[in-house]
């Protein structure tokens, strides 16, 4: 008799809620993605599952994964999601040999590893069995991934590879980098019953955590499972949960064996402020990068507390040559390759759309300030339109700038414009707009007496929408 608690939740395979889990609770998982060796109907029936098919399910309706074009015939070994160069790409493992692809692009083996590419669902080999010395008539029967991208992989017979010999019960580390093979789940050492197969995995990056699956019925720390079940191992506490109890879940698993599996924690892994589930499903961000296109903004930023919208993909959303942290610096729009609309853009590109011409390359010395001739009277990085330091607005900075900002500080009124005075890196206005004070007093002196310092663009009329 099992012994433990019972919760509602809402990951389980499919609808039913209802579940056992151990008084140690397991990680609560928001979707699961995973394959039987035969074919099954879920969701009440309305859902026919192939075994060469992905179900996935976030707890409400499950749906097939799209598996691209994908040959009737070789049922999936294992399956897995990886973040690469190009976004995400799903990872098979097949149970015959098979040519995948327009024209046959790719043969597969059991032993190998192929890539479908979300965007294109092209095939490529990932991992070559062949090529890494996995004895033919080996099977890969499991593969997900470590804490710092190695595969791992699981095999359907005991093999003797570069790293040692394994057996069907472990699960091994592929280092891609060095081309070896090294222990990363001993399954007999760690109380897994002699005969059993370890034929479904998923390692839970930044917890430690090991889900797995075997191809049959069992004990383990006092845990009873089936083939269609879900384990979890702490790999630090050297614990073990049940994970999903699929078959109580969904009568229709029963009498399958669950071979392949992919999980997603509830939370946010990264700490970005997208959940998991959302940076996979919705925004298609790596929910193991907190800055998925290193643009130094964070994921969550720009899709939500950014003032305004960029792409969390594109680390320069508008292609106007300046990326999206460095417009969020100016405070410029990031996905607007020309803020002010005077036909130069913010940035050093030209930027085309749909074969029409928005603005030619700049970078726009004034990005606030509508000047399409930019004109710059004086060696002052800022245009004439904007130029801090130019108090008196004569377009050059000078020292009857300089005078005026002495006058302003002493309490006495100007002509010109005591907003420009802001040539120090900071903005902090005062009540009336401004923002001088000594520091830019002082840089403004060094300037005008011919010193090698650069004066800030952070006036009103650059650092804002005047």
């Amino acid at each position: 008799m099992r012994t433990g608690s019972v919760r509602l939740c809402a990951w389980v395979l499919v609808l039913a809620c209802l579940v056992w889990v151990p008084a140690h609770a397991a990680t609560t998982l928001v979707e699961v993605t995973s394959s039987p060796d035969i074919a099954i109907s879920v969701d009440a029936g309305s859902l026919l599952v192939e075994p060469d098919d992905a179900v996935v399910d976030d707890g409400a309706t499950p749906v097939l994964a799209n598996l691209g074009s994908l040959p009737s015939g070789p049922n999936l070994n294992g399956y897995h999601l990886r973040w690469g160069q190009y976004g995400w790409k799903q990872l098979l493992s097949l149970d015959v040999p098979a040519e995948l692809g327009p024209s046959a692009q790719i043969t597969a083996e059991p032993r190998d590893v192929v890539a479908l590419f979300h965007d294109y669902y092209s095939y490529r080999i990932e991992f070559d069995g062949s090529a890494e010395g996995v004895p033919a008539g080996a099977a890969i029967d499991a593969v997900t991934q470590a804490e710092d991208g190695d595969l791992l992989l699981s095999f359907d017979t005991t093999v003797s590879l570069s790293g040692g010999t394994f057996d069907p019960e472990d699960l091994v580390r592929f280092d891609e980098g060095g081309g070896t093979f090294s222990s990363f789940f001993d399954g007999s050492a760690e109380g897994v019953p002699a005969g059993l197969n370890l034929d479904a995995a998923h390692y839970l990056i930044g917890a430690e955590t090991l889900l797995v699956s075997f191809d049959g019925s069992g004990a383990v720390a006092g845990i009873d499972f089936d083939d269609e079940d879900v384990l979890e191992h702490d790999l630090v506490a050297v614990t073990w949960d049940l994970s999903v109890d699929t078959g109580a879940s969904e009568a229709a698993w029963s009498p399958a064996n669950l071979v392949a599996l992919y999980a997603i924690p509830a939370g946010d892994s990264d700490s970005d402020g997208l959940s998991d589930l959302d940076e996979l499903r919705t925004y298609d961000t790596n929910p193991d990068d907190a800055d998925t296109d290193d643009d130094t903004l964070e994921d969550g930023y720009e899709v939500a507390a950014n003032p305004y919208t960029s792409d969390p993909n594109d680390s320069d959303t508008d292609n106007d040559g300046l990326d999206d942290g460095a417009e969020d610096q100016l405070g410029t729009d990031p996905s607007n390759p020309d803020h002010d609309d005077d036909d130069v853009c913010d940035g050093g590109n030209t930027v085309v759309i749909a074969e029409t011409l928005i603005c030619t390359a700049g970078p726009d010395n004034c990005p606030f300030v509508g000047n399409a001739g930019q004109a710059n009277s004086d060696y002052a990085p800022a245009g004439d339109a904007c130029q801090c330091g130019d108090i008196d607005g004569d377009s050059f900075v000078f020292s009857s700038d300089l005078a005026m900002a002495r006058e302003h500080l002493m309490g006495k009124a100007i002509p010109g414009d005591i907003a420009y005075c802001n040539v120090v890196g900071d903005y902090a206005p005062a009540e009336d707009g401004s923002d001088c004070d000594v520091a830019d007093i002082t840089l403004l002196t060094r300037f005008i007496a011919g010193e090698a310092v650069t004066l800030g663009n952070l006036c009103k009329p650059y650092f804002e929408e005047p």
